[in-house]
């Protein structure tokens, strides 16, 4: 059976609950003991309860907006490339000069004649994801374990970015620029990067 995805210490702890001979995905996982986090844990992973998140009015991305990149795994020929159509939120695109540049520090191409290819849902572009804290903390609950913790508020927010027309600037390269004006305009974000994903 497939374990809910979650801490590995607690994945790891109820597997050593299976008697020794017993093959994962064949064999349910023992009950542990009721009111433990553990055995919160096991009813995810059996199935046996769901989890409910309901997203805040503010971190929902709304609609989304088209811009053109240059992916980092695609050679460019001698002559400048067509670009790639790609989509984000509008909610990102209204606050990427605050967070993080404007759309030449991403790579993006603005000029309006050039053609775009769209390289359909598979192609996933290289996004810099940007969390703005408020300064607060506010006391929350697991959903997963039922345990107290602080949560911190603030909001989140992820841009799209690709390499330039020759594709000479490296992913390292353009990644390293961006955390760097990320912190510049808040010294307090969290800065989070996702590779690009090219089928």
């Amino acid at each position: 059976m497939g374990l809910y995805r979650g801490r590995k210490s607690l994945q790891r702890a109820l597997l050593l609950l299976r008697k020794p001979g017993d093959t994962e995905g064949t064999t349910d996982l023992p009950e542990p003991p009721a009111g433990t986090e553990l055995h919160k844990y096991w009813e995810l992973a059996t199935g046996k309860r769901k989890l409910d998140y309901t997203r805040a009015a503010g971190s929902k991305p709304g609609k989304l907006v088209a811009a053109k990149i240059h992916p980092f795994g695609i050679n460019p020929p001698a002559t400048t490339p067509p670009p790639t159509l790609i989509k984000y939120s509008n909610r990102a695109h209204g606050a990427m000069s605050a967070q993080v540049g404007d759309a030449a520090d991403l790579n993006h191409i603005t000029t309006s004649d050039v053609d775009p290819i769209n390289r359909g849902r598979k192609f996933r572009a290289a996004t810099i994801t940007i969390f703005n804290p408020t300064g607060t903390e506010t006391p929350a609950t697991s959903k997963t374990l039922g345990t107290a913790y602080k949560k911190r508020e603030g909001a989140s927010y992820s841009f799209p970015f690709g390499t330039n027309a020759s594709g000479a600037l490296a992913y390292d390269e353009v990644r390293r620029d961006l955390l760097g004006k990320a912190l510049a305009k808040n010294a307090d974000n969290t800065v989070t990067f996702k590779n690009e994903y090219l089928p």
